[in-house]
């Protein structure tokens, strides 16, 4: 039997809770991002392109912190979004505002493994209007420099990737290895890209068939 890479279980002190959202403008089909400050002689690709995500406050509900971490990263409000993807969590036949994606992100140090975990939840903006005190509340050197805007989708998937991958009939694509991966297919570094991609079919399934209940 392979011994297992990281610890199973974790006590107090050994992880950390963290969430965060795909904010969507659905008029636009655009998404918000956020970036390190570039100069402006760069490639936009080669900026490191990030969804808006921050550790939970003690006492916060982890869906408070999903909003709060958006606003505060990004300046833009978020309206956590229910829908009917899959989930495992009971009573999901009605729509709900679950974490729809999770990622482990292990710590290895002198004194153990801690874990940060992360959740994922589909939200929405009616408008596209930043704060205009964004950036006030940046907190450390390493917020210090965040930008954040509002892109398209297929820009979205082509900054995230840093130019690795595209949107092709609607499917992620691989530009080095000129193929066809699919939201599967993803590297594991990048795999924000599949995040937004797959987040972004179900936001169009939600509202298409909201649409159809009005016919």
């Amino acid at each position: 039997m392979t011994a297992n890479l990281f610890p199973a279980t974790y006590p107090t002190g050994k992880f950390i809770l963290a969430a965060s959202t795909c904010t969507y403008h659905v008029p636009t089909s655009s998404i918000v991002l956020v970036h390190e400050h570039h100069s402006p002689s760069t490639p936009r690709t080669s900026w490191e392109w990030f969804l808006p995500r921050g550790r939970k406050d003690t006492n916060e509900s982890i869906h408070a912190t999903a909003i709060r971490e958006t606003i505060e990263e990004s300046g833009y409000t978020p309206t956590l979004l229910a829908t009917s993807h899959n989930t495992l969590q009971p009573g999901s036949d009605e729509e709900h505002a679950e974490a729809f994606h999770m990622q482990l992100i292990p710590y290895p140090g002198r004194t153990g493994v801690r874990m940060y975990v992360a959740f994922y939840y589909l939200a929405t903006i009616a408008e596209v209007v930043r704060a205009e005190d964004y950036g006030s509340g940046f907190d450390g050197r390493h917020e210090a420099g965040y930008e954040s805007e509002v892109v398209k989708i297929e820009e979205a998937v082509e900054l995230l990737s840093q130019g690795r991958y595209m949107l092709k009939d609607e499917e992620v694509y691989d530009v080095v290895e000129k193929r066809v991966v699919g939201v599967d297919g993803v590297a594991e570094r990048f795999f924000e890209v599949g995040v937004v991609v797959r987040g972004w079919r179900e936001v169009q399934r939600h509202f298409a068939k909201a649409e159809e209940k009005k016919l």
